[in-house]
């Protein structure tokens, strides 16, 4: 976990929480949740956090490692895909350039999904 991550006062600010009788949440960047969901989102959020927590124990000495963090997040965390459409022209003939090379060299091209997983990672 970075230093400036306080595991303690995270716990203790979920358990403010569940002290509220809420009946929506609304999230910045998310949206909102209402009804049931409520009261399941800091459940999630605790398993959420503990899973990368757990990930960060095992995989500390190797942090460094990109495409290993990559590859762990992937099989540990196993986190939705993201769907995304290349907009510019100039960005669909490089991909689809990068994809004809990869193909050449009877390689898999790298779904755009995991390059945007990279950027998290390093």
């Amino acid at each position: 976990m970075p230093p400036f991550w306080d595991m303690e006062s995270f716990y203790a600010t979920i358990e403010k929480y569940r002290q509220i009788n809420f009946d929506t949440i609304c999230m910045a960047h998310f949206g909102y949740i209402h009804g049931d969901e409520v009261k399941s989102i800091l459940d999630e959020a605790v398993a959420a956090c503990d899973t990368w927590r757990e990930v960060y124990d095992r995989n500390a000495d190797r942090l460094d490692d990109i495409d290993h963090m990559v590859e762990v997040v992937f099989k540990e965390i196993n986190p939705a895909p993201i769907y995304s459409e290349i907009l510019s022209l100039k960005l669909k003939i490089l991909a689809g350039g990068m994809t004809g090379v990869m193909k050449l060299l009877r390689k898999e091209p790298i779904p755009l999904y995991k390059h945007l997983i990279k950027g998290i990672v390093a």
